[in-house]
């Protein structure tokens, strides 16, 4: 399936794990992902399959790829700038659904290889940038649409997984900065008041554990990205819940 868990994990897992480079777990080991503490605490089977960079509608469109007859349980791991991608799903979905033309993967390969190659200068080039940006970081917020929550709503309507089962849904958010305080779950416990949704999704949970996940020791200081203390904390927050 092109993610990071086992063979034996994509045949009839009873769990799937949604998100991108947080959840897949960049920087720690496979067995030290939150899933694989899930997996190991309840003894049911977990599937992984977070992607880097991702966003809600992508993610969604990859179950259409998986078995799908066990599951009970999904998981998102939402971030504070997928807003950028829900609202463009939404004005253009056929955008997501577009494949390649052979033209168009030339014309991107080749933009990448020049991307690639050096020139003189290019690390200071590269550095200048880097700092420039952490700069620019500290005076200007993401701008992100107070709708974030009713569009990931939304897109989940659009895209949840047509199945027999009646499917819980988890869902917690990361900071991709932070730095950055994300109102994401906030706004998406405001958005589900409305009685469309709760019928839609009777069986869904939201963690408020997004500012506690900033704290130093739940995060890589090159990154940000979840240590392995980040996920076990993660583990423990949603274990509860799957015991209910």
């Amino acid at each position: 399936a092109g993610v990071r868990d086992d063979e034996e994990s994509l045949v009839s897992p009873e769990i799937i794990a949604l998100g991108d480079s947080q959840a897949m777990g960049w920087g720690v080991h496979k067995e030290d992902r939150f899933t694989e503490f899930l997996e190991r605490a309840t003894g049911k089977k977990v599937l992984n399959v977070a992607v880097s960079s991702w966003g809600p509608a992508r993610e969604l469109l990859m179950l259409k790829r998986l078995d799908l007859s066990n599951v009970k349980t999904i998981i998102f791991q939402h971030a504070s700038n997928d807003a950028y991608e829900s609202e463009a799903y939404l004005q253009n979905t056929e955008l997501f659904h577009k494949t390649r033309n052979e033209k168009e993967w030339s014309t991107r390969s080749q933009f990448d290889d020049e991307k690639s190659q050096y020139f003189f200068g290019k690390n200071v080039y590269l550095l200048i940038t880097q700092l420039w940006r952490l700069y620019n970081d500290g005076f200007h917020q993401l701008k992100i649409s107070e709708k974030e929550g009713e569009h990931f709503l939304q897109i989940l309507k659009m895209l949840k997984p047509q199945t027999s089962n009646d499917i819980h849904y988890i869902i917690f958010s990361v900071n991709v900065k932070r730095t950055f305080h994300s109102k994401f779950i906030e706004r998406l416990n405001k958005a589900y008041e409305h009685p469309e949704f709760q019928k839609e999704f009777p069986h869904f949970d939201t963690l408020n554990i997004t500012e506690e996940l900033n704290q130093d020791q739940y995060r890589f200081v090159i990154d940000n990205h979840l240590t392995r203390k980040g996920h076990e904390f993660v583990a423990s927050k949603i274990l509860p819940i799957l015991k209910n």
